[in-house]
């Protein structure tokens, strides 16, 4: 029966650890989540921002026109 017992107890501690660790690498995976939704962000606001330029130089070019009407 002590046998029993100890090896009962034994268990729980390692579920404890266990569960102990499973808590620290959701939370280490939670942090990694928000680095990345943050990268994403700056990639999208880049984009947007060079597409912003791009529109911008498109209508209006920096060289006039020099079509001639003769």
């Amino acid at each position: 029966m002590l046998s029993q017992l100890a090896s009962l107890q034994r268990l729980e501690l390692e579920n404890q650890e266990a569960a102990r660790q499973l808590e620290d690498v959701v939370a280490q995976g939670e942090k990694l989540l928000v680095q990345i939704q943050t990268a994403l962000h700056d990639i999208a606001q880049s984009q947007l921002q060079s597409q912003t330029l791009e529109t911008s130089v498109t209508v209006s070019p920096t060289a006039p026109s020099t079509s001639r009407t003769d």
